[in-house]
């Protein structure tokens, strides 16, 4: 048997008026490039990190652990949690492909 634990540690919204605006306005365009290649971040949307580990729930060894950070793409109109929701659906499927890997 296993053990998961998971925690969200940063969750930010998206702000879909910057985003839609970034990225069909020149110059939000503009600020939107600039941002990205000072910060390495994508203007108005939004993003989710999350830890995770497994465990052998008699020993209580490790088995696995990961750490992951997803942020948003440039959409217009996106909703507010879209992004949110995208990076939870990610890493979803992947925990469950890593399991069925695990299986074979």
């Amino acid at each position: 048997m296993l053990r998961v634990r998971i925690a969200i540690t940063q969750l930010t919204p998206s702000n879909p008026t910057a985003n839609t605006l970034s990225t069909i306005i020149p110059v939000g365009i503009v600020v939107f490039r600039a941002t990205k290649a000072v910060s390495g971040d994508n203007l108005g949307t939004g993003e989710a990190a999350t830890e995770m580990e497994v465990l052998d729930s008699v020993s209580g060894e490790r088995l696995a652990a990961a750490v992951d950070r997803r942020q948003g793409g440039k959409g217009v109109f996106r909703g507010k949690w879209e992004d949110t929701k995208e990076a939870f659906d990610f890493w979803a499927k992947r925990f469950r492909q890593r399991l069925d890997e695990m299986r074979k």
